[in-house]
Order: C-alpha cells, then structure tokens, then sequence
C-alpha cells in the first residue's frame, strides 16, 4: 500500500450513502495532476445500481423509509395486495376457462345425441310407412345422420379435446 493512496468518499447530510474505501495508484493520480491545468487532481466518483423485479432493491426502500418513515412498508403491503390480486384473477380466469369448456362438451354431447336420436327416428319412421322407398331412402338418411353423430362422438374420445393453440403452432 505505498504505492497507493486511500480516498474514502464523504458521508454528507442529503447523501447517507455507506462510506467505501477507495484505493488508488499513486502514480495514476500524479499523471493526472501532471495533465490537469492547475496541477490539482480533481475526482468525480459515479456510481451505478441495478435491479430488476417487481420491488426496489433494498437499499431504495431503506432510502424511501429514510426520507419518509413507513413507506417501505407501505409499498411492500401494496405490492403484496397487488399479488393477491393476480392471484385471485389468475385462479378466476382459470375456474371461468373450465366452466366454458364443461359446457361445450355437454353441449357437444347433447347435439351428438340428439343426431343420433333423430337418425333412430328416421329410421323408425321409414319402416312404419311399409313404403319400401320410404324405407330404403330413411334408412340411409338415418343411418348416415347417426353415423356422422357417433364418429363425431368417438373421434372426440380417440382425439381429446382440440386446443386451437397446438392447432396453430402444428400447421406453421
């Protein structure tokens, strides 16, 4: 350390930063005493922070506590409130987002159902009429009503439920 000088910044009234020691090349202050106009060595030391989240690094919330008592205190109470909240909204979106889909496939179920029936009925109605057209063409029309409704149905249980964001990332 002979070759060093140590500065240690100054602890003013507006500035409660903590006090660090700085240790400095001698020789780096005499190039710069050398260079200057006035043979005196003038020092500027900046400091930068950083933080990324949601609160302030700690030494800013000391600093606003400082400056106002409990508002530390009161910003993490509002950021918690605030995480609560999401929380809440995020569990809603949720619930809401299962209820819909509860109820298109019951919905799905009941048309896929109610096809089926009608394609029973026209089946039924067909051989009532002892018209053997009738019959023929009813019993195709049925058949093919409820036909369409089961492979609807089955392909729902062999599929799963379609998600039209997979949908859309597998046709890119």
């Amino acid at each position: 350390m002979d070759n060093n000088e140590d500065i240690s910044t100054q602890d003013t009234p507006d500035n409660k930063l903590p006090v660090e020691n700085i240790e400095i090349d001698a020789r780096i202050l005499e190039e710069i005493a050398r260079l200057s106009d006035n043979g005196r060595v003038q020092l500027l030391l900046t400091t930068f922070e950083h933080s990324s989240g949601p609160l302030p690094a700690p030494a800013i919330l000391a600093g606003y506590d400082r400056v106002q008592p409990g508002t530390a205190d009161r910003i993490v109470t509002v950021f918690e409130s605030n995480v609560r909240h999401q929380q809440e909204m995020d569990i809603r979106q949720f619930e809401a987002s299962v209820s819909y889909a509860n109820k298109g496939q019951n919905r799905g179920f009941l048309l896929s159902v109610s096809g089926l029936v009608a394609g029973l009925a026209i089946v039924v109605m067909g051989f009532k009429s002892g018209n053997i057209v009738a019959i023929v063409s009813s019993t195709l029309t049925g058949s093919a009503l409820s036909g369409v409704s089961i492979l609807r149905l089955v392909s729902k249980f062999i599929d799963g439920p379609s998600d039209s964001k997979n949908t859309d990332n597998e046709s890119n």
